[in-house]
């Protein structure tokens, strides 16, 4: 059986990002192609970090989702994600609310004009019905007992 010079020469990386600020990593150099699980076995990474559960954090090759299952080629980076502090959508609601109280703080108050404050007077009809005043009407008050 013939080996490839890739498959004589396998190496992964495996990463991982304990904190904001902090990557552990280490290289691992193998003879033959491997699952992502016994690559991060070969790495030490499960005596450095014993309480974290891969299968709930999750990992992935060069940045994509993958399973523990898959085989790792010659190069691969294989990363082993942190759980998430945050809701993404509730952060960028939270984003989006801020902004728009930013605009609202730039824009001048609304001034409510004396004449919208005015209540128009209804008159009666001959029918009896109550009719809103024409036109011609202003909003003036009448004055009663002309002579």
């Amino acid at each position: 059986m013939e080996t490839r010079e890739s498959d004589a020469n396998l190496s992964a990386s495996v990463v991982y990002a304990s904190a904001p600020n902090a990557v552990w990593s280490s290289v691992v150099s193998l003879n033959q192609p491997l699952t992502v699980a016994e690559v991060i076995a070969l790495s030490g990474f499960e005596q450095t970090f014993p309480d974290i559960n891969l299968q709930a954090a999750g990992v992935g090759l060069f940045g994509r989702n993958c399973s523990l299952d898959d085989l790792v080629s010659a190069g691969a980076r294989i990363e082993i994600y942190r759980p998430l502090t945050f809701d993404p959508m509730q952060s960028r609601r939270r984003r989006a609310a801020h902004r728009k109280a930013q605009v609202l703080a730039k824009k001048k108050p609304r001034v409510k004009h004396k004449r919208h404050d005015r209540v128009k007077p209804v008159t009666q009809g001959r029918n009896g019905l109550v009719k809103p005043p024409s036109a011609s009407t202003t909003n003036q008050p009448t004055e009663k007992g002309h002579g």
